[in-house]
């Protein structure tokens, strides 16, 4: 049976699927995109068990990447958030290893995505980083094929897949906007025919939501608040550490609103018309911040979040390279 992996890597998190439950559906894990140079740490003298990730030897330069990252990090550190992302070598790190923990030895097909607007001049140097075999802290893992597909176009699949797009939404047209750290994409489809001229990306995503909530806690509090990976982490705790109390960062995503309503009439200028618009599929890390302001762009319409939609992509990756296996 022919192996098929999938990697997201995004610029706020990097997404992959694991080998344990079979290709149609496989446990899907993250963990952060950040990758630090490593510093070998001589201070625990081996008593205290080595972080969760994993080391990336480039050329003369070792990165360390993995679900513990940010205990080697250096403080608040900064994600590459640039265009030029997957010409970087923290992008290769962060790829190579999401396929080293997957736990493949060999991946007769590996499936990934960018964001609109780098897919059709960014697609071949993906492809060149990634195809071929690459030695990680002393093994060998084969990679036979890559395809590159653009990231909204994972959730997509994710959908039709879970909901029968094939029968009930054949013929209704759907908006799919994929939240992401850096940027927020969307494709405009008619079951499973994508109108390309009604798609595209916004610079705009988690980060700019960040920002913007960042900001808020400095006028509240004056202080130069500028944490937004320790911000981001505490939004799922409730719970974050400022000026030696607790509060909940929640309070501040208000502080955001003009920066998405920005990004939500980009979205409305290049469907030109939104009459049309049955439904909307909302997926990535900051779907959840879109939906009442979605809401009265769109009203009427059904707005769909996908449990865990940081993984809708990937496993959207998954699922329609087990389809391509099977031609």
């Amino acid at each position: 049976m022919k192996t098929i992996a999938s990697v997201d890597v995004g610029y706020g998190n990097t997404k992959y699927t694991t080998k344990d439950q079979g290709n149609s559906y496989h446990h899907c894990c993250v963990f952060p995109s950040i990758a630090t140079p490593y510093r070998k740490n001589h201070i625990t003298g081996g008593i205290v068990n080595r972080r969760k990730t994993v080391l990336i030897q480039l050329e003369n330069n070792t990165y360390e990447v993995g679900p513990e990252i940010e205990r080697a990090a250096e403080y608040n550190n900064a994600r590459p958030l640039h265009d030029n992302y997957t010409g970087s070598p923290e992008y290769k790190a962060l790829a190579l290893g999401a396929i080293k923990f997957s736990g493949h030895k060999k991946i007769d097909l590996l499936m990934t995505g960018l964001p609109i607007s780098l897919l059709n001049h960014k697609a071949n140097e993906v492809k060149s980083i990634l195809e071929g075999s690459h030695t990680i802290e002393g093994k060998t893992i084969d990679v036979n094929e890559v395809k590159v597909i653009a990231q909204p176009l994972g959730g997509f699949i994710n959908f039709a897949f879970e909901n029968g797009l094939y029968g009930k939404y054949r013929d209704i047209t759907i908006l799919v906007i994929d939240v992401g750290y850096h940027t927020t994409d969307w494709i405009t489809t008619t079951g499973i025919n994508i109108q390309d001229a009604r798609s595209g990306s916004h610079s705009g995503g988690m980060n700019m939501i960040l920002k913007a909530m960042a900001e808020k806690i400095s006028c509240e509090h004056n202080i130069h608040y500028d944490q937004l990976n320790t911000l981001d982490a505490s939004l799922a705790k409730k719970r974050l550490h400022v000026n030696g109390r607790y509060v909940n960062p929640n309070g501040f995503v208000s502080a955001a609103e003009p920066y998405i309503e920005q990004t939500i009439n980009a979205i409305k200028s290049t469907l030109g018309t939104t009459f049309d618009i049955e439904q909307i599929i909302l997926i990535g890390g900051g779907s959840s911040y879109f939906s009442n302001l979605l809401s009265q762009h769109f009203p009427g319409r059904y707005i769909h979040i996908d449990d865990k939609p940081i993984f809708s992509n990937v496993r959207g990756y998954q699922r329609l390279g087990a389809k391509l296996i099977e031609t």
